[in-house]
């Protein structure tokens, strides 16, 4: 796709890069990769990341994905995807919170979000402080449910 983003490790994007931002939104997909640069261009002796992992949120915990430090001659590093399931045998099931299950008076007092927690962080920052407070009082205010993981 030769598309540039900083979501996938580069410091510029292009109009290729804004297309596949957009169907990774419209969609609901996610992205497996880190900051690891994926492509070697020879004329510039430059690294760029433009192959890109895409999955689904609902198998996004379960792979990972490391490049392969070995161009193989090629000007591509492979993608290495891993399953993580096959490493950790202890996963069998995933835990949702039963939203019909919830205190939803508790959730709203303990989900504090206020000026302070945003105000002065980067948007790095202020959207992991948000998150733990909203999952911090997710987790003790809304029952969990667990549902078997489907074999492969």
């Amino acid at each position: 796709m030769n598309g540039h983003s900083p979501l996938w490790g580069n410091p510029d994007t292009n109009t290729r890069g804004l297309q596949v931002e957009k169907i990774l939104n419209d969609h609901n997909l996610c992205l497996l990769n880190n900051d690891e640069y994926t492509y070697f261009h020879e004329p510039t002796r430059t690294f760029h990341s433009v192959d890109l992992a895409i999955c689904t949120p609902s198998i996004l915990p379960y792979f990972s994905l490391q490049v392969d430090n070995d161009l193989h001659n090629s000007d591509h590093f492979p993608l290495i995807i891993s399953d993580n399931r096959r490493q950790n045998p202890s996963i069998h099931s995933a835990s949702r919170y039963n939203f019909k299950l919830g205190n939803w008076c508790k959730f709203s007092s303990l989900a504090n979000i206020n000026k302070d927690i945003v105000s002065n962080n980067s948007i790095d920052a202020a959207v992991k402080n948000v998150t733990e407070v909203l999952i911090a009082a997710a987790d003790h205010s809304i029952f969990f449910a667990v549902t078997p993981l489907q074999s492969t």
